[in-house]
């Protein structure tokens, strides 16, 4: 819960990415590469002076090991561009409701986006994402089976010898409900951003839908953030028949796990249809605003 980082740590990130992936093209790479060839690696022991002694969370070694509660936590797919991620986070930064403009603007050069988010003394807020708030090295480093978007070679594996936990007290991959729960408590302005990739995947992912479930069960504010109007209109009929148990999950045990929380799909779904539908019916009024 104490791993957010703030934005100006995730744009320095960003800068630097090519320096640990000289292949990554913001059209092609999505996130899963990324977390693959640049978080892993740089969040390994050593990685950085003051971690040298253990494989972390990112988050804790971009923080510079200070424990930092977020302000905000950001749902989304891995499947998604993570060039489109990142846009999507500045694009709640600024209040925007669309980020295709801002990823434009980031291929083009990201010094003029930094400038303008620091004279707007936005660089501080501070956010939780998956990809850099949980261990990777305590679950998913050593095995691979995707390959990169890019290169088209199969993702490289870590060799390091964190114990690998994908369930129990020390599974840092299902506590999501109840990170949120706690961090409700101890910020009431916390708020969730949902960063919903081009193709609207992040619907089909059964994690992203629980959480969507659980922030509106906790009274936390949601904020969604879409690719763009086209995007918005060419696949909002496809939320219609959004269905948890037909979400996919990267391990069955995980889509089991959540569909055990459930004790009713139809009342399940139906409130997830009117949460998602009712959300990007306020992000169209706004916009038409």
């Amino acid at each position: 819960a104490h791993r957010g980082f703030t934005l100006e740590a995730l744009l320095h990130f960003y800068a630097q990415l090519e320096n640990r992936m000289p292949w990554f093209d913001p059209t092609r790479s999505t996130t899963a590469d990324v977390v693959r060839a640049a978080i892993i690696p740089a969040s390994r022991a050593g990685a950085h002076e003051d971690m040298q002694d253990l494989d972390v969370a990112l988050a804790v070694a971009m923080m510079g090991g200070a424990t930092t509660l977020p302000d905000r936590m950001v749902t989304h797919n891995w499947s998604n561009l993570f060039c489109d991620l990142v846009a999507a986070v500045i694009a709640d930064a600024l209040e925007i409701r669309s980020y295709e403009k801002i990823a434009l603007q980031m291929r083009s050069g990201m010094p003029k986006l930094m400038e303008d988010l620091a004279d707007r003394h936005l660089l501080g807020i501070s956010y939780w994402i998956c990809a850099f708030s949980v261990n990777q090295h305590k679950g998913i480093c050593s095995s691979a089976s995707t390959c990169d978007s890019v290169t088209g070679l199969q993702h490289g594996t870590c060799e390091c010898s964190t114990p690998k936990l994908f369930e129990g007290v020390s599974c840092e991959m299902d506590k999501f409900d109840h990170m949120m729960g706690y961090i409700t408590q101890q910020n009431p302005e916390f708020r969730q951003v949902v960063a919903v990739d081009a193709e609207f995947q992040l619907f089909r992912r059964a994690w992203c839908v629980a959480e969507l479930v659980k922030a509106s069960d906790l009274g936390i504010q949601q904020k969604m953030k879409l690719h763009s109007d086209q995007k918005l209109n060419l696949h909002y009929k496809k939320l219609e028949n959004v269905k948890v148990q037909k979400c996919l999950a990267s391990r069955p045990e995980d889509k089991v796990l959540i569909l055990s929380k459930i004790p009713s799909y139809t009342a399940f779904n139906k409130e997830l249809r009117q949460l998602i539908l009712g959300n990007m019916q306020s992000w169209i009024d706004a916009t038409e605003q």
